[in-house]
């Protein structure tokens, strides 16, 4: 009796032993008992911090070069614009285009061995719309400036802009020819087996096309129109997104979306608050360059026409001129404001910056998620 009490002490103990030895080995615990948690803690917070500000570095660097970039791309000119709207355009469909293929588990290798011209077909949709959306625009310029009594090229390049010309003037009737040799080239590279994948492929390419290609393709006339209409929204974007980071940096507690979990209220709000603060100097700034507030009607860079010069010129302002009179309003507030008659001076590209820049703290953040 005495001996089974002594070994069922002896396999207590053992049992003992053994928990307390896996308690310690949990990757959760400390191994060694010189360490606690909170020293644990401690020696973490000097990496963490590290971390934080090599990102922040890292970002200020990047952002800075970007936006010297931007700067330099415009001081270029519209027609620089221009080609950086069709670099970012195709930058995003090539991503875009990437996300497509891997979404339907395709890898790159396997679609070029099996489909060999299945990646040329996506690329030459884009080049058609491409031809379309620009050569609207194109077509335009190039009849201002032949129709210039100052047109003297050379003639290498009067033949270039005769050629550029024919194929602008019947530029309907060639996007339609492309567009036919495109449906059929489709059609001719089916593969039986293949047809969910290129059918699903080629759904998503028209969509990338409407939804990417042709609204950002709007742009293109904005850089024409002025300057300041491409450069102070995208300029207000770019605010938005630094602003943000750094109230999110500074403030940030309570996440905003589940989606995108480094994005909180405090960034959004201060980000926007402070955005719509800055718009003010901004578009009061942007509206004291012609270079910026002219249009732009041939390929001569200094060929510029001032036509919505009323947008930069500073007005009078009452308060009245902001309520709209379709709504029903009583009698006795409409009163009260007159009374007021509270009037101030300001550009209505003032107005103009401050209403994008509302729309760029509000809505255009979700684009980043």
């Amino acid at each position: 009796m005495a001996a089974s009490a002594r070994q069922a002490r002896r396999r207590s103990a053992a049992a003992s032993a053994k928990g307390k030895e896996n308690v310690k080995s949990h990757p959760m615990e400390d191994v060694s008992p010189n360490y606690s948690v909170d020293s644990l803690s401690e020696e973490a917070t000097p990496v963490e911090k590290e971390s934080k500000f090599s990102s922040l570095y890292v970002r200020t660097l990047s952002g800075a070069a970007f936006v010297l970039l931007f700067i330099l791309i415009i001081s270029l000119g519209h027609l620089y614009c221009l080609g950086l709207l069709l670099c970012l355009q195709a930058l995003i469909t090539r991503e875009l285009f990437d996300l497509a293929r891997r979404t339907a588990n395709m890898r790159k290798i396997d679609e070029m061995r099996e489909l060999p011209l299945f990646r040329f077909q996506r690329w030459y949709i884009f080049s058609v719309a491409c031809f379309y959306m620009y050569g609207r625009l194109l077509q335009e310029i190039l009849v201002v400036e032949l129709s210039s009594s100052n047109f003297s090229p050379s003639p290498f390049m009067k033949t270039i802009i005769s050629g550029l010309w024919v194929l602008l003037k019947r530029h309907q009737l060639i996007t339609y020819c492309l567009y036919v040799i495109g449906f059929v080239m489709s059609v001719l590279s089916l593969k039986k087996g293949k047809y969910k994948y290129q059918f699903g492929q080629y759904s998503g390419t028209m969509t990338i096309i409407l939804f990417v290609h042709v609204q950002t393709s709007f742009f293109a006339s904005n850089i024409f129109d002025g300057l300041i209409w491409f450069v102070l929204p995208c300029a207000l974007v770019i605010v938005n997104d630094i602003m943000a980071y750094f109230a999110g940096k500074m403030f940030g507690r309570t996440p905003l979306i589940k989606l995108s979990p480094k994005k909180t209220w405090e960034g959004y709000i201060g980000g926007g608050t402070l955005t719509v603060l800055l718009s003010i100097p901004l578009s009061d700034m942007l509206s004291n360059f012609e270079w910026m507030t002219c249009s732009r009607t041939s390929f001569a860079k200094d060929k510029l026409e001032c036509r919505y010069q009323e947008a930069f010129a500073p007005q009078l302002f009452h308060l009245t001129d902001f309520v709209p009179m379709q709504l029903f309003i009583p009698t006795f507030v409409m009163d009260f404001i007159s009374s007021v008659d509270f009037s101030f001076e300001m550009k209505p590209i003032v107005l103009h910056g401050i209403v994008l820049a509302i729309f760029a703290s509000s809505i255009a953040p979700f684009g980043g998620f």
